[in-house]
């Protein structure tokens, strides 16, 4: 239900022009929809499925934005961690949600790594799985 609902928000939307902005860069709603809906199909391939928990440690940007719909498509849970929280917190929080993979910029990564919890996967938010 989560995928369809997402994909037909989308498409009432696609015609509104410019959706979103950050960081100098626009994007469309069609054009969030179909990065979310590729996101989706890589984060399905990858073995996340209804119910699982996906975190992100990254900064706002419009691929995590994105990777948040591709998420909430396939009915996951997204598990947003602030980047200020260091290894002890992250694990805490990585640990009590049961994430099965995350979204990391540069900075994420390296607590992440150092947060020792162990991820099948993670994905960097600039180039997520399609």
């Amino acid at each position: 239900m989560a995928q369809t609902f997402t994909t037909r928000l989308f498409d009432a939307l696609a015609d509104e022009g410019a959706g979103f902005e950050c960081d100098g860069v626009r994007l469309s709603f069609a054009e969030l929809g179909r990065r979310a809906t590729e996101i989706a199909a890589g984060l399905a391939a990858a073995g996340v499925s209804r119910g699982d928990c996906v975190a992100s440690i990254a900064a706002s940007s419009l691929d995590l934005l994105a990777a948040n719909f591709a998420v909430y498509s396939l009915g996951g849970i997204y598990v947003p961690i602030n980047t200020r929280y260091r290894s002890g917190e992250v694990a805490h929080i990585l640990d009590h949600s049961g994430a099965v993979t995350a979204f990391v910029d540069e900075l994420g990564a390296e607590v992440l790594a150092e947060s020792g919890v162990p991820m099948y996967r993670t994905f960097a938010v600039h180039d997520p799985p399609r």
